[in-house]
């Protein structure tokens, strides 16, 4: 490998190209508008999710269940979500705030669209957490 090219694969200062994603499937790494080089996570049952994690949320398999946002959260910090079974419509996955507001809301937000995939991005304490998707 030459120096150049070994540079430019350890440089932490440069960004991974973004691809459109066409498939969230499966467990792993995905390109995504919404996250480069994420590793996912598939979950089945109620987790809380850390600031930066992928949730590959399976409501399919074991049936709804809710993912709580990280707590304590900083401006900027983002949980990535994805509907692994296209099930959201018949097996809703809850999102809990865990006492900050998501979308100027202390409910839960619950998600119903079939494939739906996002993020969730913490603003600040009246807004809270904004979903992007």
């Amino acid at each position: 490998m030459t120096l150049e090219l070994q540079t430019l694969l350890t440089n932490r200062d440069v960004e991974a190209p973004v691809v459109p994603d066409e498939t969230l499937s499966g467990l792993g790494t995905v390109d995504s508008p919404l996250s480069a080089k994420k590793l996912w996570l598939t979950k089945t049952a109620a987790y809380t999710a850390a600031s930066g994690e992928a949730i590959m949320a399976d409501t399919g398999t074991v049936g709804a269940f809710t993912l709580t946002l990280p707590p304590t959260p900083s401006a900027n910090d983002v949980v990535y979500f994805a509907d692994y079974a296209t099930t959201f419509d018949t097996a809703n996955l809850t999102v809990a705030g865990n006492g900050a507001n998501i979308e100027f809301s202390a409910a839960n937000k619950v998600l119903t669209t079939a494939g739906q995939n996002g993020a969730f991005v913490y603003i600040d304490a009246t807004a809270g957490w904004k979903l992007l998707d």
